[in-house]
Order: structure tokens, then sequence, then C-alpha cells
């Protein structure tokens, strides 16, 4: 076993270490702790941004009321990142006449539109997404899975299908090398999900600089057998311990019945070479093979979804980090509208001896009720009703609530321009509206009468509209609500007479021109692109809160 607390975390060359399975599994374990060291204060910090998130409190303890912004912002970006099932496009670089080149590109078009239907993609994409918005790091990859004539480590002699679980794990996708004589019949790339814990990288600036990821895996006794043959998955450590366990580090893996080992699949680019081991079990790789994918950029996952970064490094600062202080301020100012709330409440105090005639009063069943008084003349000499009753003055605390209530709206403000989640609403939407639709919130009645509907339309080619605009950033279906983009760049639909750095006019249907026409100008809006960029049908224009105001050029 090489010593590798004695050499430190510097070394020249891999060849210090030695050679054979120890001294891969000491590089590797020297990798890794240096990785962990970079990434060890975000994962603190992201573990605590998840439970914030799910509004995970302390049992018992006392009753603190939160305005949980981070839950209401997630839920709103994450339809407005990802709504759909994306649609494949796939065509030829240069529009040659070329048919084996239009055959190919329609040919792989549809195998991609296949791949996304055969497995849960959107399900893979929200929690790709949730993970970006939450810890600040969302990781997918793909997975080779091939499919045998013949038995396999991998297959079911019987059915000729993969073996239970051997197609979602991210560690057991591709099978251990095959004889020559075993065809392939039928092979398969799914998209995973990653848990963003499971993920690791090299230290480095850049993207293209990562030297190596890492994926993390739990597998039984049964799996590590099935994936590395009986000799060495018997003798991997079953060290993981699920969640409830006694290891208070790891506490997000489910809980499960079986005991698993902990087992990393690491991606080495600059080696060409993909090592499983286990980091519970020294001095054992479980397996290694060189460049099993052969993809053009060796790694089996695309850059992941990253939050905020810098030059000089990779690890993400979190969303909420960069408004945690107006979410603190929140809680703040709700924690003492909740007490104020509470105390703002109808007491009072009264004389002792006139207790049973005063009790009768606010009992229920005294209504439209004289009560009679023994003493009238002795009743009136005290004061009469008025001076034998003292309220609690409630003034006060009303007036403070309303303070509270205002200070709490403009910390929102306040973080909606840090976050700019007010460049975003929400409408109902109409069956027409599509990807970069104009439209505009329908109204009931005229002049001082007329009401919104909450039913978006398609803005049509009317002059002196008079009324505000928005860009649809999403098809959705007819009574569904819908995301609509108000600020920023967007992409718009246009009628093919669109041109860049130009006023835009309302073209009808939900569409924009450059065509000048007297009163259908678009305010607070310019293009950026010309006719059919990014796409056919679609443009790019820069917009501010757009306005059809009506004005005449």
């Amino acid at each position: 076993m090489v010593d590798v607390a004695a050499m430190g975390d510097r070394i020249e060359t891999a060849g210090d270490l030695g050679a054979g399975d120890a001294a891969m599994f000491a590089y590797w374990e020297i990798q890794e702790r240096i990785a962990e060291k970079e990434e060890r204060p975000w994962i603190k910090r992201a573990r605590e941004i998840v439970k914030r998130y799910r509004d995970e409190r302390p049992q018992g303890g006392p009753r603190t009321s939160r305005f949980n912004i981070l839950w209401s912002n997630v839920q709103t970006l994450q339809p407005t990142l990802y709504s759909r099932t994306p649609r494949p496009d796939v065509e030829r670089r240069f529009h040659d006449q070329d048919p084996a080149g239009r055959l190919a590109a329609i040919l792989i078009e549809r195998c991609l539109a296949y791949a996304a239907d055969a497995v849960d993609f959107d399900a893979i994409m929200r929690a790709v997404v949730e993970d970006r918005l939450l810890p600040g790091r969302g990781v997918a990859r793909v997975v080779y899975v091939p499919h045998f004539r013949t038995q396999s480590l991998l297959l079911d002699n019987q059915s000729g299908e993969a073996a239970p679980g051997s197609e979602d794990s991210p560690i057991t996708g591709r099978p251990l090398p095959m004889p020559e004589d075993h065809e392939v019949v039928f092979e398969e790339v799914k998209p995973v999900y990653v848990f963003w814990e499971d993920y690791r990288e090299g230290p480095a600036r850049q993207w293209n600089e990562v030297p190596w990821v890492r994926f993390r895996a739990y597998l039984t006794r049964d799996e590590l057998i099935a994936r590395f043959g009986p000799e060495k998955g018997r003798k991997v450590d079953l060290d993981h311990t699920p969640r409830g366990g006694n290891d208070p580090l790891r506490d997000d893996p489910p809980p499960d019945a079986f005991k698993k080992a902990i087992v990393h699949e690491v991606w080495d680019k600059a080696a060409k070479r993909v090592i499983w081991y286990a980091p519970g079990t020294p001095d054992l790789i479980l397996d290694q093979q060189d460049d099993p994918l052969r993809l053009p950029g060796f790694f089996p996952n695309p850059d992941p979804l990253l939050a905020t970064t810098t030059n000089d490094k990779r690890i993400p600062v979190p969303d909420f980090v960069e408004y945690q202080d107006q979410a603190h301020e929140l809680d703040v100012i709700t924690a003492r509208i909740d007490r104020l709330t509470r105390a703002l409440k109808v007491s009072g105090i009264y004389p002792g001896e006139e207790k049973q005639l005063l009790q009768q009063l606010i009992d229920e069943g005294t209504e439209n009720r004289l009560i009679p008084v023994a003493d009238w003349p002795a009743f009136v000499d005290k004061g009469s009703l008025a001076n034998m009753i003292q309220w609690l003055p409630v003034q006060q605390i009303a007036e403070t609530l309303v303070q509270l209530y205002n200070a709490r709206d403009r910390v929102k403000a306040a973080l909606y321009e840090i976050t700019g989640i007010g460049d975003i609403m929400r409408g109902m939407t109409n069956p027409q509206e599509t990807l970069g639709a104009v439209t505009w919130g329908g109204v009931s009645g005229s002049g001082a009468t007329a009401k919104p509907t909450w039913q978006t339309a398609l803005a049509p080619a009317t002059a002196n509209l008079g009324q505000p605009l928005a860009v649809a950033m999403a098809a959705t279906g007819a009574g569904q609500f819908g995301w609509y983009q108000i600020a920023g760049t967007a992409v718009v639909a246009e009628n093919a007479t669109f041109a860049a750095a130009s006023k835009a006019y309302l073209a009808g249907s939900g569409q924009l021109t450059t065509t000048q026409a007297n009163g259908r100008q678009v305010v607070g809006a310019v293009t950026v692109t010309s006719d059919g960029t990014p796409t056919a049908g679609l443009g790019l224009i820069h917009m501010n809160r757009p306005f059809a105001q009506g004005q005449t050029v």
C-alpha cells in the first residue's frame, strides 16, 4: 500500500507513486482529496440552501414565521428555463444538392427524437435545472447500453434484455469486454441525471481545462459481481451507510435495506482512460478501459449547468447567495408581522365588582338584547360603560403592521431587481401562441369599466392599440398558464420583413415587423437580428416593458 499521507498532495509524475493497482488507487485518492478540499465550502453552503428551499426546521423548536422567497423564485424560474421536451432539428451545414446528406440529417433527427421519447427526458432535465437553481450545478450524462445476441455479464440470457438495474445506473451502463463472437444486435444511448454531490471534477478555470470528472454510484453485492466479476466484486467492502445510519456527512442517498459500496467512475481526459475503484477498498482497481465511447470531448457529459462563476475557478456560487441578505430581511419582517398580528386582538380590563354585568355584553347570544342595571344612578356615577372598560390600544399595532407590510414590499422590490424575476410575468395562454408570439392581456369592456381578463391574445395589427405587450417564452396548450417575457433580449415571431437595429411594429397574428406603419410602433423595443435569426420565422429584440402606444412615425 502506498503511503499517500507521507508523500503529500504534490508529486511530479504519476510514476512517483509506483506501478500497479496500489499506485493507481493512491493517485486518484490524492486527486479526490484535492478536489474535495476545493469544493467543501460550496457543498456545505449548498446543503443549507436545499434545506432552506424545503423549509426544514428543527422539530419541536420555537414557532418562527418565514417568507420562503427561495421556494417562490425557484418555482417561477423552473418552467421558464425548461418548459417542454425539445424538438431535434438536424440540418446540413451547407445546403448543397446532397441527397445522401439530407437523408442522413433526417435519420439523425429521428434517432434523437426517439431517444428523447424512450426515456423520461423531461424528468431528467427538470432535475438538472433544479440543481442549477439550488446548489448551482446541474449535471446529466449519457450512458451507452449495448444489447448482445448472446449472454453477457449485463444481459438476461432468456429475454435478451439488459438485466434489471444495468441500464439506469451511470456506473453499469457498459458491459465488460466481450468475446468477438458476441454480436451487438441493438445499441442505445440514454441520458441520465447525476445528483449534484455524486459528480466531481478536477480543479480548473474553464471547461476545456478540466482534467478529469468523477461519478459516484452505490452498488449492492450482486451489482458489484454482475459488473466487475465475482473475484473483484466479493473483495469490495460495503462501506456505504444509508440515511439514518452512523455517517453524519452523507444523509442524502435514499435509505435501502441492502448494504452498498461507494464506487467511483473516473474519466481521465489526459490518459483517455476510464477507471473504476471503490474508495473504501484500498489498492483495488475494479476496472479500467481506454476511451470506451470515443466522443470528441472524451467526457460522457457536457459542461454542467453552473450558477455564478468567475474566470479563476469553476466552483459555482448559488443564486441564493446573491440575495440572501434580502431574504433574511424578509424573514425578520415576516416574523415581526406574525407576532404583531397575534397581538392584534380585542382585549381590555374592567372593575371586578361589575364582572357579571359586563361579561354579559360580550357573551354569545347577546345580540338585540337589553341588559338591566340594578342601580342605575350608581352606574352613571362610575362614568357609565365608556369609563368602566379600558380597551387595549391597538391603533399603534395596526399602524406598525402597515409600515411593516410596506417595508416588506420594498425589500421584495429590491430583491426582484437583483434577480430579474420582475422581468417575467404569468398569464392564461391562447391556444395559437407559440414560442416568440407577441401577446397582450385582453380586457373586457372599455373606458372606465375595462377589466383585465387574464387571458392573453395574439397582438393584432391594430393602430393605437394602447396596451402593454409581452413575448411568449414557450408554446403552451389552451387554458394553461404560460410564462411571458417583458424585459431583456427575447426571441419573437416575425413576418420575414425584419431588419437589425430597427424600430419594431405590430404585424398582426402575434408577429413583429420593421416595416413602418402609423400607430403600430412597439415602444420600448428595438430589433437585434435580421430575418431568420436564430431560426426561420424568429428574430431577436431587446425590450423593456414593451407597449403598443400608437406612436405616429
